[in-house]
């Protein structure tokens, strides 16, 4: 299970900027982002870009944005990732493009499913979507059972293009809450 998501209150003081917080979060992580950068940067760079990596992650819209539902690591080695690829471009080096280990980011430390596979995500998106009224379930079935472009559903429900966007961020938000207050 992720590191965040298994300390509700620790995920809470994160959130808020709480310094003890953030430090936690960085210990946990920081040798995973430092081992991702020693791959792909020159040695005289790591530190640089690890401290930039987390910069960038733990500034506040960053820290409010993440939904604690899935690994913050993951996204940590995509931040680092796009700072090596940057310092790499202006110096005019070249990135190896056979491998897609810098198209990619390490695998979960832990060796868990990912979290959208874990049982319990499953079930709580289960319930969800079972007890969505009528209007949303065909938005739901619409777009992302059936695959339907924006404008080819609300043809097919009969409702404009707005009110279709409307309820597609109702369907998402409604989800979002349900996965944050019970797996939290």
């Amino acid at each position: 299970m992720p590191y965040l998501r298994q300390k509700a209150a620790l995920l809470t003081a994160f959130r808020a900027g709480d310094p003890e917080a953030m430090a936690q979060v960085y210990w946990a992580y920081v040798s995973r982002v430092e081992s991702f950068v020693r791959k792909f940067a020159e040695p005289v760079d790591v530190p640089d870009l690890v401290q930039e990596a987390f910069v960038r992650a733990l500034a506040e819209t960053s820290r409010r944005a993440y939904d604690g539902v899935r690994d913050y690591g993951p996204y940590l080695v995509a931040v680092a990732r796009n700072l090596v690829i940057d310092r790499a471009r202006i110096r005019g080096r070249e990135l190896p493009t056979d491998s897609d280990e810098l198209a990619e980011h390490p695998a979960e430390d832990d060796g868990d499913a990912p979290p959208w596979a874990e049982p319990a995500t499953v079930k709580v998106v289960e319930a969800y979507l079972a007890g969505l009224p009528a209007p949303l379930r065909a938005v739901h079935d619409a777009r992302y059972v059936r695959g339907l472009s924006q404008r080819s559903a609300a043809e097919v429900i009969g409702i404009s293009r707005q009110q279709l966007r409307t309820q597609e961020a109702r369907l998402r938000g409604g989800l979002a809450e349900a996965l944050r207050t019970q797996l939290a």
